[in-house]
């Protein structure tokens, strides 16, 4: 790399002051060549994604997600999006707290701790900013009305609705944090936080009523709804159903059933709940490591003749073939 010179003193000392300067200046010259290389193959050009561990950087409020098709990786990964706002710093760290994919599954949106909300449609390869929010996210949902309308909500109560990447309306829905954000159909969605529950107008957004679905004592946790079935999970671990079409017409709606443990693991934390698409059936996850799921259509009676949910101590999916297998253990 460095070429002796033609008259070299073994002595040392004649070629040590002769030749200082042009071997300093050599070896600053090879050492910044050698840092640029490796820089070079060390940062890629944004959006050129490797196989499974390269992340996109979305630049600016809009734009195109990549500038080069990505490539499936070995891992199954087609692309990792990194927005710059949920970039990590020594005082908070990004965290995603919900994602939601919309009804055509043309595009998904997602919010961050911090109320960064983003919308990405990855077969126009374009993303919009859509809220810098203050206050930190909960959750996102798309309405049922217009498949591009986007609902976020917020840890000060609020809820922004969002359409065609405009702001549409902020709507005062609660005092306390929005948990969840759930459209019955086209014309009404609800949205929760732990004391109470809204009913809201998809065209007009306006509140239609205020409604306090969990049980005396308790909190709410969770609210889904599916083909016209709403179920909420409580904070003492019971859950209750309703019809839908009762919850908008009628002031003040009576639940269908109430779902509650059994008795030998009635202190059993769920922590999470989930409805099958159909309605007919509701999961709840437990603090114990199971899954219990209960039929929500007939038979269910308020305890304590209790329905016996089935209980999955271990879920299997195949990832390919027809049917889904499953493992049980019925109690």
């Amino acid at each position: 790399m460095f070429p002796l010179p033609a008259e070299t003193d073994f002595d040392g000392i004649t070629y040590a002051f002769k030749y200082t300067a042009e071997f300093t200046a050599a070896l600053l010259g090879a050492i910044i060549s050698e840092a640029a290389k490796m820089s070079a193959a060390a940062v890629e050009p944004a959006g050129v994604l490797t196989p499974a561990d390269s992340a996109t950087q979305l630049c600016g409020a809009s734009g195109a997600i990549w500038t080069k098709k990505p490539t499936v990786g070995k891992n199954g990964i087609i692309g990792i999006v990194a927005n710059p706002h949920w970039r990590e710093t020594e005082s908070w760290r990004p965290v995603t707290v919900d994602l939601a994919w919309s009804g055509s599954a043309g595009s998904f949106a997602a919010i961050s701790e911090r109320g960064s909300v983003v919308e990405l449609h990855p077969r126009q390869n374009k993303f919009k900013t859509l809220s810098k929010a203050n206050s930190a996210g909960f959750v996102v949902e798309f309405s049922k009305f217009r498949d591009n309308e986007v609902m976020a909500g917020f840890s000060d109560g609020t809820v922004g609705v969002w359409s065609a990447g405009r702001r549409q309306a902020t709507l005062a829905a609660h005092t306390e944090a929005v948990q969840s954000i759930v459209p019955l159909d086209a014309a009404t969605f609800i949205t929760s936080s732990s004391q109470n529950a809204a009913l809201w107008s998809s065209t007009s957004w306006t509140k239609l009523k205020v409604m306090h679905m969990q049980a005396a004592g308790t909190r709410l946790v969770s609210v889904k709804a599916a083909s016209g079935t709403v179920v909420a999970l409580m904070s003492d671990s019971s859950m209750a159903v309703w019809d839908a079409d009762k919850m908008t017409l009628e002031s003040s709606p009576q639940p269908r059933h109430r779902l509650v443990l059994p008795e030998d693991e009635a202190d059993v934390k769920l922590t999470c709940l989930a409805q099958s698409p159909g309605g007919a059936f509701a999961a709840a996850g437990g603090d114990n490591g199971s899954i219990y799921v209960w039929d929500t259509r007939s038979g269910v009676r308020t305890p304590p003749s209790h329905p016996t949910p089935m209980r999955f101590n271990s879920l299997f999916l195949p990832i390919a073939g027809p049917d889904p297998h499953l493992r049980h253990a019925p109690r």
